[in-house]
């Protein structure tokens, strides 16, 4: 993400979900989802980089690599959110959040 271009906040997210069928806020969970998965899958590679225990390191650890996680664990927090928000939305419709776990 560039430093000059912000997230949608999450109240214009919400308002945004006002507007859509649930068959598309379905596929924004998974979207989210599938996100936070390779996310937490990123994470997981660059952490023995990160605290300095890969070999290739020499014990010390990469300030890139240690600051990229903390970027992804901010982005998956925000996405975590959206998904509630996605859930809250379902929900405040009558549908069952359920049919969107898969």
């Amino acid at each position: 993400m560039s430093s000059s271009t912000l997230p949608i906040s999450p109240s214009a997210f919400a308002l945004a979900l006002k507007d859509l069928p649930l068959s598309t806020l379905h596929l924004k969970a998974m979207e989210l989802r599938n996100s936070i998965a390779h996310l937490d899958y990123s994470n997981e590679q660059l952490r023995p980089f990160a605290d300095g225990t890969e070999a290739s390191t020499g014990g010390t650890p990469d300030a890139d690599c240690v600051e990229a996680i903390k970027e992804n664990e901010v982005v998956i927090a925000r996405q975590v959110e959206r998904i509630a928000l996605l859930r809250a939305e379902v929900e405040g419709r009558g549908g069952r959040w359920e049919e969107f776990q898969s």
